[in-house]
This record gives structure tokens, sequence and C-alpha cells, in this order.
């Protein structure tokens, strides 16, 4: 429905992938409730931090999250994929540390031209974050193949200052 309102409207609209970093890790030592609990604080982080009523946030498989952002340009839904990457990096877990997420960003039109090729690039974005050492934002740039990589050795519990980066897909 969304990307048919930004066809006709012709206004750009925007995916933000996200992976919590390591959960399967965190899983594994902590069981799966506590997952569970580190997956609804971070949907909890998402959800009071999106300020546009039209703004979507959902889970997305295991330990994934989409956020479509319609009316947003590639510059915004990079800069708010920013703020949420660190507003994640706050919340800590008791005998764990902090929280990291690895996101991926693409927009309509300047990366693709339909709801496939969107969510396609906008993954492919997030392979290269999570690639890049994680704990960082990654943009499409819906040209090419190839990656560029930031925060390489990134660990959990670890708070690097990483800063929103673009790359090629």
């Amino acid at each position: 429905a969304e990307m048919g309102r930004a066809i006709r409207n012709k206004t750009p609209l925007s995916l933000v992938m996200l992976d919590v970093d390591f959960l399967k890790r965190y899983n594994d030592h902590y069981g799966h409730q506590a997952g569970d609990d580190c997956l609804r604080r971070v949907a909890s982080t998402l959800r009071n931090n999106l300020m546009r009523a039209g703004d979507h946030v959902a889970r997305y498989g295991g330990e994934e999250f989409c956020l479509l952002l319609p009316n947003t340009e590639i510059d915004m839904a990079e800069q708010l994929a920013e703020r949420l990457r660190r507003l994640i990096n706050e919340v800590t877990v008791e005998g764990y540390g902090n929280i990291s997420a690895s996101l991926g960003v693409a927009s309509f039109p300047l990366h693709c031209d339909s709801a496939d090729d969107l969510f396609h690039k906008a993954d492919e974005a997030l392979y290269c974050a999570k690639q890049g050492g994680r704990n960082c934002v990654k943009v499409s740039t819906g040209q090419g193949s190839g990656h560029n990589s930031s925060d390489a050795g990134a660990e959990p519990g670890s708070t690097p200052d990483s800063t929103a980066e673009t790359v090629t897909n």
C-alpha cells in the first residue's frame, strides 16, 4: 500500500532494516526468555522514537526489524537510523552489557523502482553493516556491488561511536 501511494504521489519511501547484533550468542548464554526481553526492549526503543504517525515498525524474522518511512528522503532516513542505533546502544542488559544493532537503509525512487527492490536494497545494506563490523548504519547507493566497512571487530557490549556510512550495493 505504501509503495503504491509513493508511486502515485511521486513521494519518497525509505526502508530501514535492523538486526540485533549477536542475539544468538545472547540467547545461547542467557536463554530465549532473556533474548525475547532484549527484543522487546529494542522494539520499545524503536516505537518510542519514531516521530510520525505514518511511520511503521515491524519485527521481521528472529532478530530483525523493518521500519517503513513514507515521505522520507534518504538523508533523513539515514539520520533516523543512526539516531536509533545510538539509542539502542544505550540499552543495557544486566550481565551482558549494551545492546548493539546493525542497520541498512534504502529509499524509493533513489535506489529502486519496486517494493521488492526496496526490500532487497535495504537488506543488502544491512548485510554490509553486519559484514563491516556491526553496530553501524549502511546506506544503499543502488549501484554496482561491493561493501565498505566500519567498526570492524565490534563485540557485544562495546559502544563504538560509529557514524552512518554509505555503501555501494
